[in-house]
């Protein structure tokens, strides 16, 4: 089946997705297309390579933190494989969206929160530097409550739009257009690049663990998961007034 014409919207606007991520996925889609590997099989298969990335992420070595993040890439790399072998052998199914969702939000909730772990365990310069700065030590147990909050942020905005969806849509499917407006606006290219984890976040989170940033990239997301869900909750409700 075709690519999703909503998909092919917003990833064209994606600056990871759409020069590196989408091109790349299709050698992958021909490699395992041909071994005869199912696309849900890709999907649990995503699911325990981005589980073992963030886990590294979070109590590993910093040599295992790089691999770790390097691992959580490849996880974003598989998500786009499933789907393209779902459409080329033309199984999409109920069952593959839902399972696909699952993965996503389990990924979403393991990446800050294991991120947040991963600079409690380790010591970063900057975080030293500041502390110099500021004329006292920053107790790295704020990163724990930064990484679980940015998680928290990440999926209370799509756990509205399902109830939104489920309120107000009447069996109509609610897209990301109808509350947002149009993917070229400033918002949603910042949204799709900056907020969603197949975007920029990923590409990000491997250069913070490389120059030992990861601190920075927590506190980052932390605000801007903060930002979105605040958007999401007064765009619902205006368009929920609209209705």
């Amino acid at each position: 089946s075709q690519f999703p014409k909503e998909k092919k919207k917003f990833e064209k606007y994606n600056l990871w997705v759409r020069p590196i991520i989408r091109p790349s996925s299709y050698y992958l889609t021909w490699l395992f297309l041909r071994l005869g590997i199912s696309a849900n099989n890709i999907s649990y298969f995503s699911l325990i390579i981005g589980t073992i990335g963030c886990m590294l992420l979070a109590f590993n070595t910093y040599k295992g933190m790089i691999i770790g993040a390097l691992l959580i890439n490849f996880y974003d790399l598989l998500d786009s494989v499933d789907g393209n072998m779902a459409r080329c052998t033309n199984t999409c199914s109920k069952y593959g969206a839902l399972l696909d969702n699952v993965v996503d939000t389990t990924m979403s909730v393991l990446l800050f929160s294991c991120a947040g772990i991963g600079v409690f365990n380790h010591s970063e310069q900057w975080i030293n530097l500041s502390s110099v700065f500021i004329l006292t030590n920053i107790d790295k147990s704020v990163f724990l409550f930064l990484g679980c909050w940015s998680s928290l942020g990440y999926i209370f905005p799509r756990l509205l739009g399902c109830m939104f969806q489920k309120l107000f849509s009447e069996n109509r499917f609610i897209g990301r257009e109808d509350v947002l407006g149009a993917p070229s606006s400033f918002f949603n290219v910042l949204a799709v690049n900056f907020y969603n984890i197949t975007g920029l976040v990923l590409p990000m989170l491997l250069l913070a663990v490389i120059f030992r940033l990861l601190g920075l990239f927590v506190i980052l997301f932390a605000l801007i998961n903060t930002s979105a869900f605040i958007v999401s909750v007064l765009l619902l409700i205006r368009k929920a007034r609209r209705i």
